[in-house]
């Protein structure tokens, strides 16, 4: 069992008056779509920054050069260096909001920031990898969050931004998201052992 490791965002080089949009996938996972979307995201909420993951400095410079062509200043971008797990896990609960990319999503990440209580939202589509999100987001008690369009997907990511008490329900559903059958992984030995029988 990893115990996630408590962080703080002063530790993690990250503003603490700030809402922190996270989207610590892999960064081949990372493309112009979805970077527009994000910026449009961050256009709407003034007082918030995107935290990607670091992988080489090609990438961050491509990343951020991306966001410009969309009007995001380079100081909105914030990277995270690959840690420990139980770092990981401590980091991902000092963010508000996961966002997923598509079509290539989060699958270990976003079960992850669920587990460290941290939301994800998601936009599925009709392949296997961008739905495997999906099929997380709502086993953790969190189907509001897969989203069918771009625009529900911007318009609820907003919502969670700007909206205190919705904003609230969200956290208190991702912090119970611990509890429920997603990391139960006796049920889930169970079940494995009923599929292998039948």
């Amino acid at each position: 069992l990893v115990v996630d490791e408590t962080v703080t965002k002063r530790e993690l080089d990250l503003p603490e008056d700030k809402f922190v949009f996270v989207a610590l996938n892999n960064g081949y996972k990372l493309n112009d779509r979805f970077i527009r979307i994000w910026s449009t995201i961050l256009r709407a909420c003034p007082n918030s920054i995107i935290w990607l993951l670091a992988t080489d400095d090609e990438v961050k410079k491509n990343v951020i050069n991306e966001f410009a062509t969309h009007n995001i200043d380079s100081a909105r971008i914030f990277f995270f260096i690959r840690q420990s797990k139980s770092k990981f896990l401590g980091a991902l609960a000092c963010a508000d909001l996961f966002l997923d990319s598509s079509p290539y999503n989060a699958g270990t990440t976003a079960s992850d920031s669920l587990y460290a209580g941290c939301p994800v939202i998601t936009l599925p589509s009709d392949i296997y990898s961008s739905r495997m999100a999906a099929s997380i987001v709502s086993h953790a008690g969190l189907e509001e969050l897969v989203c069918s369009t771009e625009e529900e997907y911007i318009a609820k990511s907003i919502r969670i931004y700007k909206e205190d008490d919705y904003r609230s329900f969200i956290k208190d559903k991702a912090t119970k998201a611990k509890n429920t059958r997603l990391f139960d992984t006796f049920d889930a030995t169970i079940c494995l052992e009923v599929a292998y029988i039948n």
